[in-house]
């Protein structure tokens, strides 16, 4: 009776893990032994599945959209190119404008992974994840605040913080709704801006502080936040999935001829014909006078080819004079905010403002047609194949860092401006290569970027003074630390359907704000 009842005992307590016990008394059977005291635990929910060494798989694809929009950047703050157009020799043009939309989209898409991936995270783990955008924001502001004194490019960091504070609201939206809020914005933002910028004119009051970021900076928030929320959408997409990632070739290929072929048209339909400019260094104008494109920002104009009555000019440098009609500044630069209208006048605004799609506009068609040129790369760089990957690594270094080299690359225009003024292509280049060979480098052999390590380490202390955990949990974390210590911001993949509860391990992973 011992024997049997020790069995049924046995069989009971072991069912779920070994095979069932056959229930027979065995005659010469010894006596089983006494069953382990078993105490009560709560089964864990699908944890993560590291990667090794501690840390969460990274999604490269997004590293090398993020190192080809800091690429970009370096082009469009240093090249002068000629309008974008068929012509090949144009296309180096592609940089302007489109480049920093690029790097706002991927923006939303780094808030979409720290904050859950596919399934937004919820409870105290989501204050946890507001709270370190919050401390991100404020030292990416600081950050830009400071790089700003430098003078040398317009500074979208600062810009870049106050999005991703004004994206918090949305973090438990769905993609179908940050979508179509998206793509309301992308055709309200303009207007809204439009006006809103002419009315404060027309009373007097010039936009500054907030209010020029939002309105009238190069990189205008009330335009810009349609990119942050289409990428915030994207981020909460299965972006592990091959069907996903074609369906961001196809629909950014479609945005971009609808926004381009809409811009064209818009201009011809306004009366307008391309003005023939080529773009500059730091995404300013000059002037094509022959409308030939790059050439002629390059060895300019002779001067006994064009009438310069009436005009006063100025050495250049290196033979070349700068013209313009005389007493032109004059007639405008003394005028105070006051005087721009006078007074009486009837509130008035240029419709045209909103045509075309040129880079930095801020026209429907220009954020239709960038947000496609956008997804187009992303779902690329998603796409592409291992060897690829492989080649294309210096790059994709370069976007786990992208902060820090963002704000080399600011001190290195400011210092190095009169030198690369002369070699604009040279300097781009020199840019370039000590950007991969650094990011290859530092990665190597510390990890995270500089910048980003000091970001990150804040952020994630911030949140953990702000919302202290239990101490079984608090447990978890530090063993998580220590395991993935060298883990890098932005290492975070959206979870498959069998890790999808988010612990706050593999919630630290996530990170991927800050580059």
């Amino acid at each position: 009776m011992h024997t049997v009842g020790g069995g049924r005992y046995l069989q009971r307590m072991t069912t779920t893990a070994e095979p069932p016990v056959d229930p027979t008394p065995q005659v010469n059977a010894p006596p089983a032994p006494p069953a382990p005291t078993v105490e009560p635990t709560v089964a864990p929910t699908a944890p993560a599945i590291p990667a090794p060494g501690g840390r969460r798989p990274r999604l490269v694809g997004i590293d090398l959209a993020r190192g080809l929009a800091i690429i970009g950047m370096f082009g469009a703050h240093t090249l002068s190119t000629a309008e974008l157009g068929w012509d090949p020799t144009t296309w180096a043009g592609v940089v302007h404008g489109r480049s920093s939309i690029l790097f706002a989209t991927l923006a939303g898409i780094s808030l979409a992974l720290m904050s859950g991936g596919r399934r937004p995270l919820g409870g105290a783990e989501m204050r946890d994840a507001r709270t370190r955008v919050l401390v991100r924001a404020a030292l990416i502001f600081a950050l830009g605040s400071v790089l700003a004194l430098f003078g040398s490019v317009a500074v979208i960091l600062e810009v870049y913080a106050v999005l991703l504070v004004v994206a918090l609201p949305f973090l438990r939206w769905s993609p179908r709704r940050l979508f179509v809020l998206a793509g309301i914005l992308a055709v309200v933002g303009p207007v809204a801006r439009l006006l809103v910028s002419d009315a404060l004119l027309w009373w007097g009051a010039y936009p500054s502080g907030f209010l020029d970021l939002a309105l009238t900076s190069t990189y205008p928030g009330l335009v810009w936040i349609a990119f942050v929320l289409l990428g915030l959408g994207v981020g909460r997409l299965d972006l592990t999935s091959r069907v996903v990632r074609t369906r961001l070739v196809v629909v950014g290929l479609l945005l971009a001829v609808a926004g381009y072929a809409g811009g064209w048209a818009s201009t011809r339909a306004a009366g307008l014909e391309s003005a023939g400019y080529g773009y500059s260094s730091s995404s300013s104008f000059e002037s094509d006078l022959s409308g030939s494109g790059s050439d002629v920002l390059d060895e300019g104009v002779p001067g006994d080819t064009i009438d310069l009555s009436g005009s006063t000019c100025y050495p250049d440098g290196d033979g070349f004079v700068y013209c313009e009609p005389s007493g032109w500044a004059d007639s405008t630069g003394d005028l105070s905010d006051d005087e721009w209208y006078d007074e009486g006048t009837a509130f008035t605004t240029d419709l045209t403002g909103l045509v075309g799609a040129e880079p930095h506009t801020g026209t429907p068609f220009e954020v239709v047609g960038s947000s496609g040129i956008a997804l187009l790369v992303i779902g690329l760089c998603l796409l592409a194949p291992r060897p690829v990957r492989r080649v294309l690594y210096p790059v994709a270094a370069a976007g786990t860092m992208a902060l820090t080299l963002y704000s080399l690359h600011v001190v290195a225009l400011a210092f190095g401006g009169s030198w690369f003024a002369d070699r604009p292509t040279l300097f781009f280049a020199t840019l370039v290569a000590g950007a991969l060979v650094f990011a290859v480098v530092w990665r190597r052999l510390l990890g995270q970027g500089p910048l980003e390590r000091v970001v990150s380490t804040v952020s994630r202390r911030a949140a953990t003074v702000s919302a202290p955990r239990p101490p079984a949990r608090r447990g978890a974390e530090a063993a998580e630390s220590a395991a993935g210590a060298g883990a890098d911001e932005g290492a975070g993949e959206p979870q498959d359907s069998a890790a999808s509860a988010i612990t706050p391990a593999s919630s630290a992973g996530r990170e991927n704000i800050g580059q």
